[in-house]
């Protein structure tokens, strides 16, 4: 199983300078059942001494800021390593166009540099990113030059997890062209070291709002969790149809998904889309991403739905839920602030991502006061725009 373990933007239009972004523990994991701060709340990479993957990690923030591309990208990323993911994909050239903006020429290249674990191995992947035109007059990503460095992940402190200047292998992209193998030029080099060497394995999924696609039924339980007024709900045998049946009622209703949907309410039919991915990246391990998690449920179920990422019952392969939030409640059931990004814009109009635990070392105090307090600044809307704003509203009232 590959683990992302953390990945860095620079020389972008949208997040200026650099973006860097961990998901692997940084703060301590005990082992001891008496220390309740970190107790089985990160996932240890196999081979290794002291690295562990994160089981959760959020972005909160202000609107515009940042979290939902930080998961686009994320997305992209995985896409990139895991399933030899085109820079000229719809999905993908999207994300580029927006984070890479007027930048991305010859003379000034975007990089992404992506660090992940497999076989005992950890990589560096080192990707230049420019645009250019093509005969169409169409924008089009390409990579400019790439290199891979390799080093065992043995006895590796994690202090040093991005020095590779004793590295056991170094590839440059330039080295599988002029070995006449044809690779085009939005692939990763990745591809062509994995088809050679290695296979890497990640789900990982994105959900903003219930999918316009026939779900596959997850156990009636899980369902009654959102709707407890449920008896049964289960695709009819020819899987066109929905059988759905409700507890104070004996007939039973024959739908088609529209009708489902219009039905049920948004959280429940949102839960048939999401839960059976769930269900299968914490069977297997990997990721999956949720923008605004919150979105039409329960702030309890959502709660619920975290601490299973922070089972090791539930969550044995160390899978990772990756989500962004506008409410900072969510993240008081955390017990670590390692795994908290705090998304915000500059004077310049560039966006950042700081680490909570980079700036709040007291574990004792709550998240939502220090985050509501606005103790990390730019947390809160700024008090002049709302009574500006007021006063706009007040003028067109009158």
């Amino acid at each position: 199983m590959m683990r992302l373990l953390a990945f860095e933007i620079q020389n972008t239009n949208l997040f200026g300078d650099k973006l860097h972004i961990d998901l692997f523990a940084m703060d301590k994991v005990s082992h001891l059942i008496t220390d309740n701060d970190n107790i089985e709340r990160a996932f240890k990479i196999k081979g290794t001494t002291s690295i562990y993957t994160q089981n959760l990690i959020a972005f909160i923030g202000l609107n515009a800021t940042g979290k939902t591309t930080i998961l686009e990208v994320i997305q992209m990323l995985l896409g990139i390593i895991s399933h030899n993911a085109r820079l000229n994909d719809f999905n993908i050239k999207s994300i580029l166009h927006k984070i890479i903006g007027n930048l991305g020429d010859t003379n000034n290249p975007a990089t992404f540099i992506v660090w992940f674990a497999l076989d005992n191995q950890i990589f560096e992947l080192t990707s230049r990113i420019i645009k250019k035109c093509n005969t169409y007059n169409e924008d089009i990503f390409i990579y400019e030059d790439e290199t891979i460095k390799v080093q065992s992940i043995a006895k590796l402190n994690k202090k040093y997890i991005f020095n590779f200047d004793k590295a056991i292998k170094v590839m440059q992209r330039n080295d599988y062209i002029n070995n006449d193998t044809f690779l085009l030029e939005d692939i990763s080099i990745i591809s062509m070291y994995k088809n050679k060497e290695i296979k890497i394995m990640s789900s990982f999924e994105k959900y903003n709002t219930a999918r316009l696609i026939q779900p596959i039924i997850p156990d009636v339980s899980i369902i009654q969790c959102f709707d407890s007024a449920i008896r049964n709900i289960e695709q009819s045998s020819s899987n066109d149809k929905y059988i759905l049946q409700f507890k104070k009622e004996n007939s039973e209703y024959n739908l088609s998904y529209n009708e489902l949907e219009s039905i049920l309410s948004a959280g429940t039919v949102k839960a048939l889309h999401f839960f059976p991915a769930i269900q299968s990246v914490l069977k297997t391990g990997g990721y999956i991403l949720f923008d605004e998690i919150e979105n039409h449920i329960n702030k309890k179920l959502v709660e619920w739905i975290l601490s299973l990422f922070e089972n090791r019952d539930f969550n044995p392969h160390g899978a990772c839920l990756i989500f962004s939030t506008h409410y900072p409640e969510l993240l008081d059931t955390f017990v670590r602030k390692d795994n908290i990004y705090i998304t915000r814009k500059d004077v310049d109009g560039t966006l950042e991502a700081v680490k909570y635990s980079d700036e709040i070392k007291r574990n004792e105090l709550l998240k939502s006061n220090v985050i509501l307090g606005n103790l990390i600044k730019g947390t809160v809307p700024k008090y002049a725009s709302m009574k500006a704003a007021e006063k706009a509203l007040m003028g067109t009232i009158k």
